[in-house]
């Protein structure tokens, strides 16, 4: 019978043969690798008890992890013991343990007049063409930093308004946005300098050759347009997509059509992290959509 280490081995080669993300494996060896060594790497895989497992995860408490952090621990676990338990016909020593509840997230969208104030932060030459075009791309398509990123000339579409980008690893996903950010792309597009990038959004340094520009890079757009707006509030490109999800939902949109242009594979995950609101939100979407206006309406 293979050694706790051999498993782990054993389960990450299954991984990178399916091709899984290198960031997901990489998540998956560290989180794992934590608990073979609470275990002991040289034990034999088929000796480790469910009550040993409870064990561990009141040590990762001990340790003052975050609730968050004991669960994405406990969900890595339980995907690591289903393979064993059919690599190696054991018994599933996660089988049964369940996550802590989850505390009620807060909203974490960036808020409208926060926006606002970085929009108007923006400058009046290139720069500004191109920022303006980054920040209502993420207010407009509710995409991740990744997919911004990776957006590249040739797989735009203006007409349509949409362009195919790469999400999480090499996953293409369509996202879609309206004319208002249509018409500053098309600015975007006349001032953007001739160079061999293909990268829709690059570097504007002078003297320098124009390259495309990272996550990183973004990031740092932000952080400078937050600075220079005095915004205090969260204003990074994921509170951004929070505010896309929670608007599309204020505004009448369904979850199901919410999780497919978010680009998830389960709604429930777009309504465990997305469709969260405060009492006047909850308060203004029940006023609008509360069955017994239609049921009087006769």
């Amino acid at each position: 019978m293979a050694t706790i280490a051999e498993s782990l081995d054993e389960f990450l080669l299954d991984q990178e043969a399916r091709l899984n993300a290198p960031k997901t494996i990489r998540d998956y060896r560290e989180k794992i690798s934590l608990w073979t060594r609470y275990a002991g790497e040289k034990r034999v895989i088929s000796n480790v008890t469910r009550h040993e497992m409870r064990q561990y995860i009141a040590h990762l408490r001990e340790r003052d992890l975050a609730r968050e952090s004991i669960r994405s621990h406990i969900r890595t676990l339980r995907v690591f013991w289903k393979f064993v338990s059919d690599e190696y016909g054991i018994p599933n020593a996660m089988q049964s343990i369940k996550e802590p509840t989850r505390k009620k997230p807060e909203p974490r969208g960036v808020a409208s007049e926060d926006f606002v104030k970085l929009f108007e932060a923006t400058s009046a030459d290139i720069y500004g063409v191109r920022d303006r075009v980054i920040l209502c791309l993420f207010a407009d398509t509710g995409a991740r930093l990744g997919a911004i990123a990776s957006m590249k000339m040739h797989c735009i579409d203006q007409l349509r308004k949409s362009a195919v980008v790469q999400e999480k690893g090499s996953r293409e996903h369509t996202i879609f946005w309206t004319h208002y950010t249509n018409m500053l792309l098309g600015k975007w597009l006349k001032a953007r300098p001739v160079c061999d990038s293909e990268s829709l959004f690059v570097s504007l340094v002078e003297g320098k050759e124009p390259t495309g520009l990272t996550k990183s890079g973004i990031y740092q757009i932000f952080k400078r347009l937050k600075i220079r707006a005095g915004v205090t509030g969260r204003c990074n490109p994921h509170a951004f997509r929070h505010n896309f999800a929670n608007k599309y939902i204020l505004s009448g949109g369904d979850i199901s059509t919410l999780a497919k242009i978010l680009n998830h594979k389960d709604v429930q995950l777009t309504a465990e992290y997305y469709a969260i609101f405060n009492d006047r939100e909850l308060s203004k979407l029940h006023n609008e959509h509360s069955p017994i206006l239609q049921m009087m309406k006769g």
